[in-house]
């Protein structure tokens, strides 16, 4: 699920809605065990992920389970051993040993599973490098909404600067590009286009959604257009006859001069286009 670009969150209290988020145009669905969920549900909305997983097996579904300071992050694990999941959200993840807590109780098929680190408190923030150096982790996820909270910034959009911290952090790790967080206004189309426009601008790539209403303006941002999959293509050919030549350069017929880097953001345009091409068909 690299090049997976809309996540769609579905409370795991509720699990006559799974059906209908695996039907919807949603990449991934992320069943939650954590914040949508009510204490005095915990163990209905596990039971309702454990049967329901088993009885439809897909690599699409991911689960955010409870916290490793919630007490309900043991039994969430244990639950779930059997299950074929695509990733595992760990939600308020301070340390890397959060993650190795969460590594070492994992047993059966999740045993090797992606780990998906939920960056949304300070500390997560500060020990990302670390965060992001761990086997089973290969992006993080950005949750903004605690994030403001717990850095008493009510304005998310000037958060923009831990997305960058991020970015740049899972390059240096080689890990994939963080996945954004959720856009919180279900009636602001315009906001949501806009905000993740920014964070697509920035490095990061996919992002959270709460409703299938968010599904598409996600997608579509997230996937390469016509004309850019054609200059991609333009990229690559350009680049293979000017080394065939011996020149590790060329100048497209617009005018720009490319070379490797551009030929690498090319070949990445493709496999993601090619991706979701692929998705489709299955």
């Amino acid at each position: 699920m690299e090049f997976a670009r809309s996540w769609l969150y579905v409370s795991a209290a509720h699990p006559e809605r799974f059906d209908k988020a695996l039907s919807s145009e949603a990449d991934a669905v992320v069943l939650d065990l954590e914040d949508s969920v009510a204490e005095s549900h915990k163990a209905f909305a596990r039971d309702a992920v454990v049967d329901f997983v088993s009885q439809h097996p897909d690599r699409r579904v991911v689960l955010r389970v409870n916290s490793p300071d919630s007490g309900f992050l043991t039994d969430d694990l244990l639950a779930i051993r059997s299950l074929p999941l695509g990733a595992i959200r760990v939600p308020k993840v301070r340390y890397r040993s959060d993650i190795d807590l969460v590594h070492a109780s994992l047993r059966g098929q999740v045993a090797n599973v992606e780990l998906q680190p939920i960056i949304e408190t300070a500390q997560g923030v500060v020990n990302l490098g670390e965060i992001l150096q761990h086997g089973q982790v290969r992006r993080v996820c950005l949750g903004e909404g605690g994030l403001s909270t717990e850095l008493r910034v009510p304005d998310r959009a000037v958060l923009s600067s831990i997305w960058m911290q991020a970015v740049v952090l899972s390059a240096a790790e080689r890990r994939w590009s963080p996945i954004q967080g959720v856009y919180p206004n279900l009636d602001d189309e315009e906001g949501l286009q806009a905000s993740t426009l920014k964070g697509k601008a920035m490095g990061l790539y996919g992002r959270s959604v709460i409703h299938p209403k968010q599904v598409a303006v996600v997608n579509d941002i997230f996937t390469p257009t016509p004309a850019e999959i054609d200059k991609a293509r333009e990229v690559t050919s350009s680049l293979e006859a000017a080394r065939s030549a011996g020149s590790g350069g060329v100048r497209l017929a617009d005018g720009r001069f490319v070379d490797a880097p551009a030929l690498l953001a090319a070949e990445r345009t493709l496999r993601v286009a090619a991706a979701i091409t692929s998705q489709h068909r299955s």
